[in-house]
């Protein structure tokens, strides 16, 4: 009975995600990233983006596992996700931001953090890879 309530509660945690944001809401590190929700940026995104850390590589994606980088990765679909997969130690993590044109840094401070190297969202499983 643990898995239907597992499988519940990430459905409602990655419709929360979107819908806000990616969690990027909540981050004290400035509002230049509570802006990107709707996906149509109207250019308030001028402060210290550093465009050359930019991660536009596509995610490589086979039978419902998508494969995430340590240099990152955008998922493909309508709701892009950035992702980048983090070691520390002997942890690793997956950091999501919603939508494309991200920098390191921005999903790094920004980002939601999964732990584990492999989380399942959506029917779809992503991998440090």
């Amino acid at each position: 009975m643990t898995n239907p309530m597992r499988f519940f509660s990430l459905l409602v945690l990655a419709s929360a995600l979107t819908a806000c944001g990616g969690g990027g809401s909540s981050s004290s590190s400035g509002s230049d990233q509570n802006n990107n929700n709707s996906g149509s940026n109207t250019g308030s995104n001028t402060g210290n983006n550093n465009t050359s850390n930019v991660i536009t590589t596509q995610c490589a994606e086979a039978n419902s596992t998508i494969t995430v980088t340590t240099a990152g990765c955008v998922t493909a679909g309508t709701n892009p996700q950035t992702a980048l997969c983090v070691s520390s130690g002997s942890t690793n993590s997956i950091k999501m931001l919603s939508g494309n044109n991200k920098t390191v840094a921005e999903v790094t401070n920004g980002g939601s953090t999964f732990t584990g190297a492999s989380i399942s969202i959506n029917g779809k499983s992503y991998v440090c890879g």
